[in-house]
């Protein structure tokens, strides 16, 4: 059994590297190697999490609505329709056409879901065995006569992470525009 990160780490430090350390690197031939394989990628990994922030002039209700109905959805979210039945651990899944021609399916699951308040859920990152998996966050605050719409999206890491950032930036960018058409059009 591998010994915790946090011990092997001072462990290595002070130069004492046990014989459970050696045991459970990968090359047994040095405590150093474990300590590269095992604790570097963890302290050097970087956070690909998009975080964008909205102040809609509309009520918490409003916003909520146009999050989770899927004709208000349709309207903003790259023509899709989001479905779902709002309960922790369902499925949420946003189906629709990209450009109006290239048909395109997205699902998840719901991780916590408080109306008018909060929407937490998980999505697929591409297809088979080698899918990762992004969680996002809907957070509104009422403030005074408005909302503000915190989105938090962790993208997730390994393969593509990266470029999965970047895209997910410039996405976040155009549905929170479109979103605050459509919830302060009245």
């Amino acid at each position: 059994m591998p010994v915790p990160i946090a011990v092997s780490f001072t462990k290595f430090l002070n130069n004492s590297i046990l014989k459970t350390d050696i045991e459970s690197a990968p090359d047994e031939s040095s405590g150093r190697f474990w300590f590269w394989y095992k604790v570097c990628p963890l302290c050097c990994m970087k956070d690909y999490v998009v975080h964008q922030q909205v102040k809609l002039n509309a009520t918490a209700e409003a916003v909520w609505d146009a999050l989770t109905n899927p004709e208000k959805t349709k309207e903003y979210f790259f023509n899709a329709r989001v479905t779902s039945n709002w309960k922790e651990g369902s499925a949420i899944t946003f189906k629709g056409r990209m450009f109006w021609i290239i048909p395109y399916e997205m699902k998840g699951k719901i991780v916590k879901a408080i109306p008018g308040k909060l929407l937490k859920y998980t999505l697929k990152n591409g297809k088979g065995k080698d899918a990762t998996e992004s969680t996002v966050t809907d957070e509104l605050t009422v403030e005074k006569d408005h909302t503000i719409l915190t989105i938090t999206d962790d993208v997730g890491s390994g393969d593509g992470a990266e470029k999965r950032y970047h895209r997910s930036v410039k996405g976040w960018q155009k549905v929170l525009k479109g979103l605050k058409k459509v919830v302060e059009k009245s």
